[in-house]
Protein backbone atom coordinates (compact mmCIF):
# COMPACT_ATOMS: atom_id res chain seq x y z
CA UNK A 1 0.00 0.00 0.00
CA UNK A 2 2.89 1.97 1.06
CA UNK A 3 4.96 1.30 -1.97
CA UNK A 4 1.87 1.95 -4.38
CA UNK A 5 1.27 5.71 -3.00
CA UNK A 6 5.00 6.45 -3.12
CA UNK A 7 4.42 5.43 -6.47
CA UNK A 8 2.04 7.79 -7.77
CA UNK A 9 3.65 10.92 -5.53
CA UNK A 10 6.94 10.08 -7.97
CA UNK A 11 6.03 11.75 -10.80
CA UNK A 12 5.42 15.32 -8.37
CA UNK A 13 9.13 14.52 -6.78
CA UNK A 14 12.11 16.27 -8.23
CA UNK A 15 14.17 14.23 -9.74
CA UNK A 16 16.97 12.05 -8.06
CA UNK A 17 20.35 12.82 -7.96
CA UNK A 18 23.11 11.59 -6.27
CA UNK A 19 26.67 11.13 -6.97
CA UNK A 20 29.99 9.60 -5.28
CA UNK A 21 31.92 12.40 -3.88
CA UNK A 22 35.63 12.00 -2.53
CA UNK A 23 37.18 14.82 0.20
CA UNK A 24 37.79 17.59 -1.46
CA UNK A 25 36.06 17.32 -4.74
CA UNK A 26 33.03 20.03 -5.30
CA UNK A 27 29.37 19.12 -5.96
CA UNK A 28 28.40 18.98 -8.98
CA UNK A 29 24.21 20.16 -7.70
CA UNK A 30 23.00 21.92 -4.93
CA UNK A 31 21.46 20.22 -2.03
CA UNK A 32 22.82 18.55 1.19
CA UNK A 33 25.44 15.94 0.91
CA UNK A 34 25.02 13.29 2.99
CA UNK A 35 27.72 10.74 4.36
CA UNK A 36 26.89 7.27 3.87
CA UNK A 37 27.37 6.88 7.55
CA UNK A 38 24.56 9.35 8.06
CA UNK A 39 22.83 8.00 5.93
CA UNK A 40 22.86 4.49 7.61
CA UNK A 41 21.99 6.31 10.64
CA UNK A 42 19.50 7.86 9.62
CA UNK A 43 17.79 4.72 8.36
CA UNK A 44 18.54 3.01 11.59
CA UNK A 45 16.55 5.88 13.30
CA UNK A 46 13.62 5.56 10.91
CA UNK A 47 13.85 1.54 11.43
CA UNK A 48 13.97 1.36 15.11
CA UNK A 49 11.02 3.85 15.08
CA UNK A 50 8.95 1.68 13.05
CA UNK A 51 10.18 -0.97 15.26
CA UNK A 52 8.93 0.77 18.48
CA UNK A 53 5.69 1.85 16.81
CA UNK A 54 4.98 -1.64 16.25
CA UNK A 55 6.01 -2.50 19.86
CA UNK A 56 3.75 -0.02 21.41
CA UNK A 57 0.87 -1.28 19.03
CA UNK A 58 1.33 -4.73 19.94
CA UNK A 59 1.28 -3.94 23.52
CA UNK A 60 -1.74 -2.46 23.50
CA UNK A 61 -3.73 -4.08 21.57
CA UNK A 62 -2.85 -7.27 23.72
CA UNK A 63 -3.72 -5.21 26.80
CA UNK A 64 -7.16 -4.60 24.97
CA UNK A 65 -7.52 -8.56 24.44
CA UNK A 66 -6.66 -9.25 28.08
CA UNK A 67 -8.87 -6.84 29.17
CA UNK A 68 -11.53 -7.82 27.12
CA UNK A 69 -10.98 -11.69 27.97
CA UNK A 70 -11.37 -10.59 31.38
CA UNK A 71 -14.82 -8.85 31.22
CA UNK A 72 -15.59 -11.70 28.87
CA UNK A 73 -14.89 -14.20 32.00
CA UNK A 74 -16.75 -12.58 34.15
CA UNK A 75 -19.92 -12.08 32.50
CA UNK A 76 -20.11 -15.73 31.72
CA UNK A 77 -19.21 -16.41 35.72
CA UNK A 78 -22.13 -14.42 36.29
CA UNK A 79 -24.32 -15.39 33.51
CA UNK A 80 -23.76 -19.48 34.80
CA UNK A 81 -24.38 -18.20 38.40
CA UNK A 82 -27.73 -16.66 37.56
CA UNK A 83 -28.28 -19.43 35.65
CA UNK A 84 -27.65 -22.30 38.42
CA UNK A 85 -29.85 -19.61 40.90
CA UNK A 86 -32.97 -19.62 38.46
CA UNK A 87 -33.13 -23.35 38.26
CA UNK A 88 -32.77 -23.91 41.82
CA UNK A 89 -35.40 -21.46 42.58
CA UNK A 90 -37.70 -23.36 39.96
CA UNK A 91 -36.72 -26.62 41.56
CA UNK A 92 -37.64 -25.34 44.34
CA UNK A 93 -41.07 -23.60 43.71
CA UNK A 94 -42.15 -26.75 42.34
CA UNK A 95 -41.43 -28.82 44.94
CA UNK A 96 -43.46 -26.42 47.10
CA UNK A 97 -46.32 -26.38 44.20
CA UNK A 98 -46.08 -30.57 44.76
CA UNK A 99 -46.68 -30.30 48.65
CA UNK A 100 -49.41 -28.49 48.58
CA UNK A 101 -52.42 -30.30 50.02
CA UNK A 102 -54.05 -29.11 46.64
CA UNK A 103 -52.07 -31.28 44.41
CA UNK A 104 -52.27 -34.31 46.50
CA UNK A 105 -55.38 -35.97 44.61
CA UNK A 106 -57.06 -38.38 47.03
CA UNK A 107 -60.84 -39.57 47.01
CA UNK A 108 -61.11 -37.97 50.81
CA UNK A 109 -60.47 -34.24 49.02
CA UNK A 110 -62.45 -35.36 45.88
CA UNK A 111 -65.45 -35.62 48.55
CA UNK A 112 -64.81 -32.96 50.86
CA UNK A 113 -64.94 -30.14 47.56
CA UNK A 114 -68.41 -31.97 45.79
CA UNK A 115 -69.78 -31.50 50.05
CA UNK A 116 -68.61 -28.48 50.35
CA UNK A 117 -70.37 -27.30 47.07
CA UNK A 118 -73.76 -29.15 47.72
CA UNK A 119 -73.66 -27.48 51.32
CA UNK A 120 -73.14 -24.31 49.82
CA UNK A 121 -75.56 -24.71 47.28
CA UNK A 122 -78.86 -26.31 50.05
CA UNK A 123 -77.20 -23.01 52.29
CA UNK A 124 -77.83 -20.19 49.58
CA UNK A 125 -80.92 -22.28 48.28
CA UNK A 126 -82.19 -21.70 51.88
CA UNK A 127 -81.67 -18.46 52.38
CA UNK A 128 -83.13 -17.06 49.13
CA UNK A 129 -86.74 -19.47 49.90
CA UNK A 130 -86.66 -17.92 53.55
CA UNK A 131 -86.10 -14.31 52.26
CA UNK A 132 -89.02 -14.58 50.22
CA UNK A 133 -90.89 -15.98 52.81
CA UNK A 134 -90.18 -13.53 55.31
CA UNK A 135 -90.43 -10.59 52.72
CA UNK A 136 -94.02 -11.48 51.30
CA UNK A 137 -95.64 -11.62 54.84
Amino acid sequence: MMMLLLSLLKPLQAEEKYTELKQGEPAPFAGILLTKEAIAKIYADQELEIAKLKLDHSVELEKSMLSNKVKYELLDSKYKLNEKMYKEMISNRDNAIKSLPVYSQSYKSDWSMIGGFVLGSVITVGIVYSLNNLGGQ
